[in-house]
């Protein structure tokens, strides 16, 4: 896929990727180390939630990564928990590469996964997110709700907010 100047490609994420997909998600989001790696290698290994986790690289270089994830809530979950279904969670590239297209195409790639499996996908960021929000809605998303749960969030500059797509076509081809 030839982005804005360069080739990018898309892939699942594989366990040579965990070192580098790792330090790239600390270096942009300040995560623990230990607790992301441990995510991405039950990712790799199968033992994660159901999704995918897709990567991108140029040049041999890893440059950002995504996930979608299905959501199914706890049978204790608050009564303002977020919606059961596909959820896109976490998206990171690295600063040289940000504003370049990336995002979009790793988020594209996510719809187009989610499509396959369900008319509706979600997404949530701080509210103070304004290029995240401004990717999705340029990606056909609308605000749903500021006061929800879901579980291990914590939104750091603000509080969160939640977002939907409702017309992905299930038959892969994203409307």
């Amino acid at each position: 896929m030839a982005l804005q100047n360069f080739d990018c490609e898309l892939r699942p994420l594989a366990s040579t990727d965990i070192k580098a997909v790792t330090e790239l998600t600390v270096s942009c989001t300040g995560c623990e180390r230990d607790v992301e790696e441990a995510m991405f290698t039950r990712a790799v290994t199968g033992t994660g939630s159901k999704g995918i986790h897709l990567v991108a690289i140029v040049r041999g270089q890893l440059i950002g990564w995504s996930r979608a994830s299905l959501f199914e809530a706890p049978s204790d979950a608050p009564s303002n928990v977020a919606p059961n279904g596909w959820y896109l969670l976490g998206l990171a590239v690295h600063p040289e590469f940000r504003r370049r297209g990336v995002g979009a195409a790793l988020t594209d790639a996510r719809l187009g996964w989610i499509s396959e499996r369900s008319a509706m996908a979600w997404y949530f960021t701080d509210e103070t997110n304004e290029a995240s929000i401004r990717l999705h809605r340029s990606r056909g998303f609308r605000y749903v709700a500021s006061n929800f749960w879901f579980p291990g969030t914590n939104f750091h500059r603000g509080s969160g907010t939640l977002f939907v797509r409702d017309n992905l076509s299930i038959d892969g081809r994203n409307t």
